[in-house]
């Protein structure tokens, strides 16, 4: 019976399954945007989080200069990007990066709908102007990323699990690596976005 399991799992092609991986976390994505924009409550444990996260976010755009912005928005893209590649290249990446997607996508539809429900009119232009160029696209570019290092956990549950010793998983390292700069370099890109809009045109909406 074991046998027969670990036979099975070394039939199972995941190479050139990336295109599938993608359409699959991108539905994950939009699934759990939705049900962070229609589930939202203002009065819930969430509520009280984003409340805080958005007031945070507001004032200190308000308070400080643009190289502090830049920080801190550099800070929060590289700090998802540095964690999720480091799971990405263990076992532990088959859960753990679908969670981080689903949390993701959850946590930007709940800020977009907490605005619109404190700010109404003035929340939508919010989002439509500050939240969602930028890190809308950051969640398209991460998704499309972190495919890569899903397919490679894959890969290393064929070689440890299932014991198929056909991969040589060094030389996807490189591959890895340049999609891990360009996420880098999408990251420092949106992140000077966000200190432009957070600097200048945050102030205004007047809060």
């Amino acid at each position: 019976m074991k046998k027969g399991r670990v036979l099975s799992l070394n039939k199972l092609n995941f190479s050139g399954k990336l295109d599938v991986v993608s359409t699959m976390f991108y539905i994950l994505l939009i699934i759990f945007v939705v049900l962070g924009i229609t589930t939202f409550s203002i009065e819930s444990n969430c509520g009280n989080l984003i409340s805080k996260t958005i007031d945070y976010y507001i004032n200190f755009r308000l308070k400080t200069g643009f190289l502090g912005i830049l920080l801190q928005s550099l800070l929060f893209f590289i700090f998802f990007d540095i964690i999720t590649v480091s799971i990405g290249i263990s076992l532990t990446g088959i859960i753990i990066i679908p969670v981080i997607l689903a949390f993701l996508g959850y946590f930007f539809g709940c800020v977009l709908s907490y605005n619109f429900i404190k700010y109404s009119i003035k929340g939508i232009a919010f989002n439509a102007i500050v939240i969602i160029p930028v890190f809308l696209i950051f969640l398209i570019a991460f998704t499309y990323i972190v495919r890569y290092y899903f397919g490679f956990c894959l890969k290393l549950f064929k070689i440890t699990v299932a014991n198929n010793k056909n991969h040589n998983i060094s030389e996807e390292f490189s591959l890895l690596v340049k999609k891990f700069l360009f996420l880098l370099f999408v990251s420092v890109i949106l992140a000077v976005i966000d200190s432009i809009l957070g600097f200048y045109v945050i102030k205004i909406f007047g809060f």
